[in-house]
Order: C-alpha cells, then sequence, then structure tokens
C-alpha cells in the first residue's frame, strides 16, 4: 500500500488527502483526523483560507465534489462571493460542529457574515484592492474624501480588522478578491 502524502509518528504512517489545500500542516492532520481521507477525496475540496489565496481557489476544478472554505473573517467570504457554489465554516467552529456541518449538512455553523457591507462599501472594497489610493477612489465614485473615510471606517469597524493597515494588509493577502463582483 503507497501512502503518497503521508505522514509517520513513530512507526504509524498516516495518508493525508489530496482534497485539503493549506499551507497549515495541522490543519490538514486535524482534518484528516476527523474525517477519512477517502470521504474527503469522494466529496469534499477543503481550502484553509488563513493560507491559501482567493485566486488559487478560483482556479480549482471542483467537478463533483463540495467546496467548503474554513475561513476566519469576513474578508475572505467577500473574496469568494464569485466563485459560487462555496460552504463557508468558520475556522474557529468546534470538532463536534464541523462534523455536523460537512456529514449531516447542519446550516446551523454555515459561516455567517458579521455586519453586511452596504453596496457602496463593496465599491470600495473593490477599488482598493485594485490599488487605487483614497483620492482615486473618491474621485472615481463622486465622493468627498471625508465620505471615503467614513466608509473606510464603517468597513473597519464591520469586518472587524482592527484599524485601516490592518485592513489594506488583509486586502493584499487576497490576491484577487472582489474584483468579479461589483
Amino acid at each position: 500500500m503507497s501512502f503518497r502524502k503521508g505522514i509517520k509518528l513513530t512507526g504509524i504512517s498516516m495518508r493525508l488527502s489530496h482534497s485539503i489545500i493549506s499551507n497549515d500542516h495541522f490543519f490538514k492532520v486535524g482534518i484528516c483526523t476527523l474525517l477519512s481521507p477517502e470521504l474527503i477525496d469522494d466529496n469534499f475540496i477543503l481550502v484553509d483560507m488563513d493560507t491559501v489565496l482567493a485566486a488559487k481557489v478560483k482556479k480549482l476544478d471542483t467537478r463533483g465534489k463540495q467546496l467548503v472554505a474554513f475561513i476566519s473573517n469576513d474578508i475572505d467570504y467577500y473574496a469568494l462571493q464569485s466563485v459560487g457554489n462555496v460552504l463557508f465554516i468558520d475556522r474557529k467552529r468546534k470538532v463536534n460542529e464541523i462534523l455536523s456541518f460537512l456529514v449531516a449538512n447542519d446550516m446551523r455553523y454555515h459561516y455567517q457574515i458579521k455586519f453586511a457591507l452596504s453596496q457602496r462599501e463593496y465599491q470600495i472594497l473593490d477599488y482598493m484592492h485594485k490599488g487605487y489610493s483614497a483620492d482615486e477612489i473618491a474621485a472615481l465614485m463622486g465622493l468627498k474624501i471625508k465620505t471615503f473615510y467614513a466608509h473606510r471606517r464603517n468597513m473597519v469597524l464591520k469586518l472587524r480588522v482592527g484599524n485601516r493597515i490592518s485592513l489594506y494588509r488583509n486586502i493584499a493577502r487576497l490576491e484577487s478578491a472582489c474584483s468579479q463582483q461589483a
């Protein structure tokens, strides 16, 4: 029996699923311990959005499998909205909740955005992702700069990122966030 992607701990081998997309080895091992690699490979593509760029997820071939994104913030949720047919689960969920979500389709554990962005805020998020400056965004949208700052402040609060620097850092991490949704 061949273990392509396996780990060996004190003489015990464990096959890891090739349908888990993550750069976090402990995430992969944890999910494979929770669910069998065969169950995962036959039914799901599981993506850890804390370690994978949205652009990579958008290129995945998901035919015949359910794409499940483990996310920890609303920015990742907005980044994958254009993909369609994605189930979102909070990365911080308990083991029994993850099992209920994946095996029993219990939608109580589906990721819920905390505060929805307005259409205007979503447009601003898209422009910010594309690299436009505050002045350029205000001019493109016909806003006064102080109105832009108010929208940006509201986005920081709604997305719970702490401050504008963290907002920009998270936007840059996404690679291609909302460009297909605006």
